[in-house]
């Protein structure tokens, strides 16, 4: 409690230095030894006299003092050089003590009962600036800012009202963070931060019995085969669904064990042990598609829903070969189908073996031997049988022989001579016909 008044037990008797009115508010004196060092204190001037008078001194420079008269209950007057002035106890002072001992409320100003150090009380509008609470328990509603330290402990729920959806009703920080790193909001959304900065990641309703994230949720297990993650309805007896650390996705039916199974087999490779089924509502919608990076809106191909594959270049360009049932045990292309290996027809064991054919243009002056090369437009899996036949007939040709030679997968070389004598071509085409060996 401050101090009203400040008292001296040392104060020595002084006396005025000269003559003051009953209206001057600063006064001369003696000396001022002993008296006390704080403001405000009591003076008697014209101590014992009957023109006695109490005045507050509320400030000092040297022996001048600054006074308020009158004080007391006494009457401000004039006082002359010399007047005794002493450091007296005063009786508003005495009165003050006494109403303060028997006072139980209105002490001092102050509205309410007494709050007492032990007894049992319940306070009403009181300010708290800084407690201090040992245990005991919080009820009620609570507004303004309030720091915790230690556990705190609710054993009923803990609800909170505040005027904007977007307005924070519970916060954690770590001391010395600039940010929350997690708070919750009066709309139920919770926000999660490193406490440096801003928040940044969300969890939040988003409709009816819809939870939802912005952000990335991440589970972390010890194990590989740890369930990370599981979806199960109320009736289930088990899981419908769950994926474990490793990133395997595994079914069930909800009451036998988990049947089907999508998880990396390798780099880039994405496989299941069970049946992979697309079901499209109409024939020709896509089920299953390859693109490259570069593609755009074509698919190098796809397959439609009624099992229809189609091929194209990609890119933007449209799909233009396909291959389909066209009934009860009938495989059919509307384009064309070449065919590197061997064809062999079921029951008979006739082989169909792949067959190129092309012409070569030939052109020679005065030569008796001639060779030219050419190419297949398919490479063969191992080295064809080779044919070639002039295909003019009687004229400059006549007496030619034609052999090929140097038979590789990819082409051949033509080559063409006389009975002995120089002869002369001018663009003689000669076909060719390799079938795979």
């Amino acid at each position: 409690m401050v101090n009203a008044f400040f008292y001296s037990n040392t104060a020595q008797q002084t006396t005025l230095s000269g003559s003051i009115s009953a209206g001057a508010t600063s006064i001369n004196v003696g000396a001022t030894t002993g008296f006390p060092g704080s403001f405000p204190y009591v003076l008697a001037l014209d101590y014992g006299a009957a023109t006695e008078e109490l005045v507050k001194v509320t400030a000092a420079a040297a022996t001048t003092l600054t006074v308020e008269r009158g004080y007391g209950g006494t009457s401000a007057q004039s006082h002359s050089l010399g007047a005794v002035i002493r450091h007296v106890y005063n009786a508003i002072d005495a009165t003050d003590f006494r109403t303060h001992e028997a006072a139980t409320s209105d002490v001092h100003g102050v509205t309410g009962a007494l709050v007492g150090a032990t007894m049992v009380q319940t306070l009403s509008n009181k300010t708290l600036t800084s407690p201090t609470i040992n245990s005991g328990a919080l009820s009620g509603t609570f507004t303004g800012n309030a720091t915790y330290t230690g556990e705190l402990t609710h054993s009923n729920l803990y609800r909170g009202t505040r005027a904007l959806a977007t307005d924070s009703q519970l916060e954690a920080r770590v001391t010395g963070d600039a940010n929350a790193r997690w708070f919750m909001r009066a709309d139920g959304q919770m926000s999660w931060g490193p406490g440096s900065t801003a928040v940044d990641t969300v969890l939040y309703r988003e409709a009816a019995s819809t939870l939802a994230t912005d952000d990335q949720f991440r589970s972390k297990r010890p194990s590989g085969t740890d369930v990370t993650w599981i979806s199960q309805r109320s009736a289930d007896t088990g899981p419908r669904w769950y994926m474990t650390a490793d990133g395997v996705a595994t079914w069930g039916d909800g009451a036998g064990a988990m049947d089907t199974n999508l998880y990396r087999q390798a780099a880039n490779v994405l496989t299941t042990d069970d049946i992979f089924r697309v079901v499209r509502s109409a024939t020709s919608d896509n089920a299953f598609s390859a693109r490259i990076t570069t593609d755009t809106t074509a698919s190098h191909w796809f397959m439609n829903a009624d099992g229809a594959m189609w091929w194209g270049a990609g890119g933007t360009t449209a799909a233009d070969t396909t291959l389909y049932r066209s009934a009860a045990d009938t495989l059919k292309t509307d384009d064309s189908l070449e065919v590197a290996g061997t064809i062999t027809e079921s029951g008979t064991g006739i082989e169909y073996r792949p067959t190129q054919t092309g012409t070569t243009t030939i052109s020679f002056t005065s030569q008796t031997s001639f060779s030219q090369a050419f190419s297949f437009p398919i490479a063969f899996d191992a080295n064809p049988t080779v044919t070639a036949i002039i295909r003019s007939g009687a004229g400059s040709t006549i007496g030619f022989m034609i052999r090929v030679l140097s038979i590789s997968t990819t082409g051949a070389t033509i080559n063409v001579a006389t009975n002995g004598s120089a002869q002369t071509w001018s663009s003689v085409p000669v076909d060719w016909t390799a079938t795979a060996a």
